[in-house]
């Protein structure tokens, strides 16, 4: 079976854009140099996070203790607080990493969560 073929994609994250890649029509050893060749690489912008000090806030989310809920609802919020790339900044580069600009003809279900 082809995987190309199939007739529906669904993903998240990365499984989006395999997904994505999948369907654009683009050759998969094409697809593949696209995903390890450094001059179609693009360097993403990373949010100044100090990773020590969100490592020991995370234990101290974990130490507090209580129902496994409680302690994901607070790390949750140590996430929500920490400082984002830009929305614009973030679109410029997904758009830049994707192998064609148009919609697929096969239907791609795209998964996200609004936090």
């Amino acid at each position: 079976m082809d995987l190309c073929n199939a007739d529906l994609f669904v993903g998240t994250s990365a499984g989006a854009r395999v997904a994505i890649e999948i369907t654009s029509g683009m050759a998969f050893d094409q697809s593949f140099k696209r995903q390890v060749e450094p001059r179609f690489q693009r360097k993403e912008s990373m949010p100044a996070v100090d990773l020590k000090q969100w490592r020991g806030e995370i234990a101290v989310a974990k130490q507090r203790g209580g129902a496994p809920v409680n302690v994901l609802k607070r790390i949750g919020s140590l996430a929500l607080n920490t400082p984002a790339t830009s929305g614009a900044d973030l679109w410029q580069s997904i758009v830049s990493q994707l192998p064609v600009h148009a919609w697929p003809q096969q239907k791609v279900l795209i998964v996200a969560v609004s936090a």
